[in-house]
């Protein structure tokens, strides 16, 4: 049968769905979901940033809003950015998520809650600090 799709996927397997608007849904669910655990949140963190350098402008946009609002910072990303920007950022980003893991596993970090620690001001520095617009 033409046309056909198969079922969604189901969260958060869909944040990597072959279909655009399947990832942006997955990836506006990912700010309120209900986390079972800490490390939970930090794989679908991570999940989030691989969408960062996603094909369509979208998915990216809604991925860093979704980042922002479970971090409080962008880390200098910006969705339109020309391409070796973003790339550049989502590495920020990956330093950052391994960071915050370090942290979490050092303080023995259980609750699916925690907030990340302000970004480092290593990695804020030279202008990879946050900002606002999407």
């Amino acid at each position: 049968l033409g046309g056909c799709r198969p079922p969604p996927l189901a969260f958060p397997a869909s944040i990597n769905s072959e279909y655009p608007e399947e990832r942006v849904r997955a990836v506006r669910t990912a700010v309120d979901y209900p986390y079972a655990s800490a490390e939970e949140r930090r794989g679908v963190m991570e999940m989030l940033v691989g969408r960062l350098d996603d094909d369509d402008d979208a998915v990216r946009m809604f991925a860093i809003v979704a980042l922002e609002k479970m971090t409080g910072t962008r880390l200098g990303y910006r969705y339109h950015a020309p391409l070796g920007e973003r790339l550049r950022a989502v590495q920020t980003w990956r330093r950052y998520l391994a960071e915050e893991a370090g942290r979490a596993n050092a303080a023995g970090t259980t609750s699916a809650r925690d907030e990340p620690a302000s970004p480092s001001a290593e990695l804020s520095a030279g202008g990879t600090g946050g900002g606002t617009s999407p």
